[in-house]
């Protein structure tokens, strides 16, 4: 007989943040690794607070949201900054910018 246990939910710290924030993995300790899968589950429990601590930098998205949202491909490991440009052939905020998806306060600072 197998015996059904409840999912647990997994403690998620300052590597999990990071990973999902720039892409890439910066402190010691529990991460994703390369776990897409563990990623895209976790991005809807951290969102708000990403974006968040992400809004600082005008025309600027966290890797998640490049990934989970946006549905761009874009590899672990790979800074949005870089990475961007790389799959799309323009600057975050030119993407941002030409599908409409800057905030009011981003484009007064970006102007």
């Amino acid at each position: 007989m197998v015996r059904k246990t409840r999912r647990q939910r997994v403690r998620l710290g300052p590597g999990h943040r990071a990973q999902l924030r720039f892409g890439r993995r910066f402190f010691r300790g529990p991460d994703f690794g390369s776990d897409i899968e563990a990623m895209e589950a976790a991005w809807p429990r951290l969102r708000d607070e990403i974006m968040r601590d992400h809004s600082r930098r005008a025309g600027c998205r966290p890797w998640g949201w490049w990934r989970f949202e946006a549905g761009l491909d874009l590899p672990v490991g790979t800074t949005p900054s870089r990475g961007i440009p790389a799959l799309l052939g323009m600057t975050e905020t030119e993407y941002l910018r030409q599908h409409n998806l800057l905030s009011k306060n981003e484009q007064l600072q970006l102007t």
